[in-house]
């Protein structure tokens, strides 16, 4: 267990009963966030090479339009 989580502990183990349930909603929240910002993350280039039935060069101006109308790739 880290330094952090250790004074966290003790933080909670000392803090007064009419507290903790505040304590805990907060950390409950940031925890939450937490786990949406890393799933945010792993999205920011799920993108990258979806077409797996387009046009070999993409940026071909006639085919742009054909691109674009797959959504690239989403569905």
């Amino acid at each position: 267990m880290n330094v952090l989580k250790m004074e966290l502990l003790e933080l909670a183990a000392n803090m007064p009963d009419s507290q903790l349930a505040g304590a805990v909603t907060d950390l409950q929240r940031r925890s939450t966030l937490a786990a949406e910002q890393a799933h945010e993350d792993d999205d920011v280039f799920s993108w990258i090479g979806m077409i797996k039935n387009g046009p070999t060069n993409a940026s071909d101006p006639e085919r742009i339009d054909a691109v674009l109308a797959q959504g690239f790739g989403r569905g």
